[in-house]
């Protein structure tokens, strides 16, 4: 009976410790989706105020070797503001798209470090729109490219179901164009603006995300 289990503890430690890899041509399936709304209402009157948000970045790759992961994002966002006291109404629209490497780094059969980099593209159009009580309009069209570079931990917690923590974009590195025309009092004028900038995420509290991805395996 001792030697079963002696055996069994010694079979249970080499599983932990065993190096699982994530095979090739798995698919890896992750991103990201948000929605808020805010409502203010007002006394006296009908008028409300609205202000919803939608952001939705799926992703979606493939273990190009062993435990390498090449993918595709996707991105698009809307927003809008209506009837806000003292706030012209406004509507935001914006897409993206990136491409992506992750390597995986197994410790354990459950374990993983990784470190992903990236490069994207996003575009954004801002308008304030024509609204009671303001002479003043303009369209902000606002275009990006950016690489990050940022490391992380992943649990292999079921077959094709990993949850991780990571310092998204600890490292960023981006140029920026944007193009404001605007209209007030019926004369339009055009600024232009370039930035070019680095950054990291330790810099502007954005420490860790928490989530879950998707990678699973070739039958």
């Amino acid at each position: 009976m001792e030697r079963i289990t002696l055996l069994s503890i010694a079979i249970f430690l080499f599983a932990s410790i065993t190096k699982a890899q994530i095979t090739k041509s798995s698919v890896y399936l992750g991103g990201s989706i948000g929605a808020s709304t805010t409502k203010l209402e007002y006394s006296n009157t009908s008028t409300d105020g609205k202000s919803p948000w939608l952001s939705i970045n799926p992703t979606v790759g493939v273990a190009i070797k062993d435990d390498l992961i090449a993918g595709i994002n996707l991105t698009y966002t809307h927003g809008k503001t209506e009837n806000f006291n003292n706030n012209q109404n406004n509507e935001r629209n914006g897409y993206g798209a990136g491409v992506l490497l992750r390597k995986y780094y197994p410790l354990s059969n459950r374990f993983y470090l990784f470190g992903e980099s990236g490069l994207g593209y996003f575009h954004q159009k801002w308008e304030y729109l024509q609204t009671p009580g303001y002479n003043y309009t303009s369209v902000n069209n606002q275009n990006s490219i950016s690489a990050n570079l940022f490391p992380g931990l992943a649990i292999h917690v079921t077959k094709s179901f990993y949850f991780e923590a990571a310092f998204n974009n600890l490292i960023q590195i981006g140029y920026s164009g944007l193009t404001l025309t605007s209209n007030s009092f019926g004369s339009t004028s055009t600024t232009k603006q370039k930035d070019f900038y680095i950054q990291s995420s330790l810099t502007n509290g954005s420490y860790l995300n928490i989530g879950v991805r998707f990678i699973i395996p070739k039958k």
